[in-house]
C-alpha cells in the first residue's frame, strides 16, 4: 500500500507540477524508504525518469500514527479508498485545506 501511495503521488506530481525544481516525498514506511535509499526503484517509476531528471528529489520519513496532520489524513483517505479508486483528487484536497 505504501508503494502504491508513492506511485499515485508521482503520477499526480507529473501531471500537476511540471516546473517544480524540488520534490519531497514523505512516507511512514521505513522499509520502502530504506529500499529507495539503497537504489531500488519499481519498474513503474521508469516512466517518471524524465520528470525527475532535473529535479532535486528528497524522500523523508514521517512517523506513522504520531499526530502528523497530513500523514493522519493520508491514512484516513487510504482506509476510505476502494482498491481501484484513484487518489490524486484526494491528494489535491489534502493540500488545499
Amino acid at each position: 500500500m505504501e508503494l502504491e501511495a508513492l506511485n499515485q503521488a508521482i503520477t499526480w506530481l507529473q501531471a500537476n507540477t511540471p516546473t517544480a525544481k524540488h520534490i519531497i516525498l514523505a512516507s511512514d514506511s521505513q522499509a520502502v524508504l530504506r529500499r529507495l535509499e539503497e537504489g531500488w526503484y519499481p519498474d513503474s517509476w521508469l516512466s517518471a525518469a524524465t520528470y525527475f531528471q532535473y529535479k532535486h528529489v528528497s524522500f523523508v520519513y514521517v512517523p506513522g500514527h504520531a499526530g502528523v496532520r497530513v500523514n493522519e489524513e493520508a491514512d484516513r483517505l487510504a482506509a476510505l479508498a476502494k482498491p481501484n479508486d484513484r487518489i490524486s483528487s484526494c491528494i489535491k484536497n489534502m493540500y488545499s485545506s
